[in-house]
């Protein structure tokens, strides 16, 4: 009886391994149980290829932290202190128009400080020579677009050429300064100065920056259009009469301290307010009071003052 279930076991297991053993191959079978004899062969890893990028792919963009917004799209050949190969007579001409002047720079202030004209200030360097400048240059045109007026402020390291440049092209003559030091050249018009050029050096000068040796300032006016170069505004003095004794500083020990102020009203509740007292009381409390009258000693008589001595 024990061997009939022995043998349904061994069938079913017959039945599950013979059709796997035929249907693998010799290699196959070989591969799982090699031979005896024969060593083992262990099959090698899968590899994969690393992906092959494009160095200029793993290149950092390149950004232009000088562009202004916008650079992208209009892009202008022009850096943003100007073109360094201008000469100086040629943005000092009087028939300048303000495209001209949007065209040439890439950033502009406009809206300076002169109600009847329109001001355009720009950046300019005209080199790297000692006789170039580099400063603010503004142009201020009129309602029709006319060029009426050139400033500039800046430094030079040698004002020989820009000396040259105004008193041959634009007529202007040495001038006695009242500060030592400056030299003033000016364009008379009509007992008035039409145009002005006023140079003077640093009170310190470095060999490392002879750039910065002078500090340039001029005013070109249009010859005939009624404009003129404003005098420097004086500084106020107040006369003092002859004799009189110059005012002394405030000892800061004597002043005294400011008094804190507060507000008017607090969360506190405010008193009621008095009634008004009536004239005659009012009028008798605030006279002054009399003084007392002076009265004779009163003597009285004593006891022992009548008796015999």
């Amino acid at each position: 009886m024990l061997l009939r279930p022995t043998a349904m076991i061994g069938v079913l297991g017959a039945a599950v391994a013979a059709p796997y053993v035929i249907t693998q191959s010799p290699e196959t079978v070989e591969h799982f149980w090699p031979a005896a004899g024969a060593p083992a062969e262990v099959a090698p890893a899968p590899t994969h290829d690393a992906p092959t990028l494009d160095p200029a792919t793993l290149a950092a963009p390149s950004i232009d932290m000088t562009a202004g917004p916008g650079e992208h799209i209009y892009r202008s050949a022009a850096p943003i202190e100007g073109s360094p190969h201008y000469r100086l007579v040629d943005v000092l001409r009087l028939d300048i128009t303000r495209e001209w002047v949007y065209q040439h720079w890439a950033r502009k202030s406009t809206g300076l400080a002169e109600l009847d004209l329109f001001g355009v200030r720009v950046p300019l360097v005209t080199g790297a020579g000692m006789t170039d400048l580099a400063g603010s240059l503004s142009y201020y045109f009129d309602n029709q677009g006319l060029l009426q007026k050139i400033r500039f402020h800046g430094r030079t390291a040698d004002t020989t050429q820009l000396v040259g440049l105004f008193t041959q092209h634009y007529g202007l003559v040495r001038q006695a300064s009242q500060l030592p030091g400056e030299q003033l050249y000016q364009r008379m018009s009509k007992k008035r100065v039409e145009s002005e050029l006023r140079s003077r050096p640093e009170s310190v000068l470095w060999s490392t920056t002879p750039h910065e040796s002078f500090v340039v300032d001029f005013e070109l006016n249009r010859p005939g259009g009624g404009r003129f170069v404003e005098p420097p505004k004086p500084q106020l003095m107040i006369p003092q009469a002859a004799g009189a004794p110059a005012p002394q500083a405030a000892d800061p020990a004597a002043t005294p301290e400011a008094e804190p102020v507060f507000p008017s009203r607090t969360f506190v509740q405010d008193a009621p307010p008095k009634p008004p007292e009536p004239a005659a009381a009012r009028a008798a409390s605030e006279a002054p009071a009399a003084a007392p009258a002076t009265q004779a000693p009163v003597h009285v008589a004593r006891p022992w003052d009548r008796w015999p001595n």
